[in-house]
């Protein structure tokens, strides 16, 4: 039955302390998220990019290192520490995209550009 066998206390207590000494001697791992560990890499980053680097390249490199992780998530991860773009800015505050680049007037609202496509 499980919880009812029997070890031996001395030899129980001994093992712990081994491994209480041996946590005490190594000091701990850093341990971050893959994102944060890139977003914390990003200067080196775009140093690497404006050398030339590919992403896949990149990505190989530090796969080569024992990384797992690919050009897609490396770029996806590189870009989301960035601040936001004016077109994400423009679709969070409900403008269209559309509506703010391609008017003249950039009062113009959504409604009124598609009532216009619509007559066109």
């Amino acid at each position: 039955m499980a919880g009812r066998e029997r070890v031996d206390g001395d030899k129980w207590q001994k093992a712990m302390e081994v491994l209480v000494k041996d946590a005490e001697a190594r000091p701990p791992q850093n341990r971050v998220t893959l994102r944060e560990a890139v977003q914390s890499a990003a200067p080196a980053i775009r140093r690497l990019r404006r050398l030339g680097r590919g992403w896949a390249e990149i990505a190989s490199s530090l796969q080569a290192q024992g990384f797992s992780i690919s050009a897609l998530t490396l770029e996806r991860y590189s870009r989301s520490g960035r601040a936001r773009s004016v077109r994400s800015v423009r679709r969070a505050k409900g403008g269209s995209e559309e509506a703010t680049s391609r008017s003249a007037d950039p009062a113009q609202t959504h409604g009124e550009l598609f009532a216009r496509r619509l007559a066109d």
